[in-house]
């Protein structure tokens, strides 16, 4: 009955989304299109893959993740008067931790270490 229950409260969501995204669903449709090849053109093409010299001065390096759990993100940056000049990752996961890694990077590189 439990199973069953939560069966039944999944349909009713998906009913009330559907019913709450109305008219807008073609430009949500675009945008879930648009965001689907971003994800794999950076997963198929990742930018910025490698390492940085950790003994460079201004760079940075952080780890994340746990092996245990699947996914393990290295990302470095060189900073230099406070932009971010460089960025580079290895990630050792899934396909969407990979893009986003690549992506994060695309979008922190030139910009101000408070604005990235």
């Amino acid at each position: 009955a439990i199973v069953r229950t939560a069966g039944l409260q999944r349909l009713a969501a998906s009913a009330a989304l559907r019913s709450a995204i109305g008219a807008q669903a073609p430009a949500l449709a675009g945008r879930v299109r648009a965001y689907h090849e971003a994800v794999h053109d950076h997963f198929n093409n990742p930018r910025n893959v490698g390492s940085l010299d950790k003994n460079e001065a201004g760079v940075g390096t952080a780890l994340v993740g746990k092996a245990s759990c699947g996914d393990v993100i290295k990302l470095q940056v060189k900073v230099e008067d406070g932009i971010i000049r460089d960025a580079k990752f290895k990630t050792f996961g899934c396909g969407s931790a990979i893009a986003s890694s690549s992506l994060a990077t695309e979008m922190i590189i030139g910009k101000a270490v408070d604005d990235a």
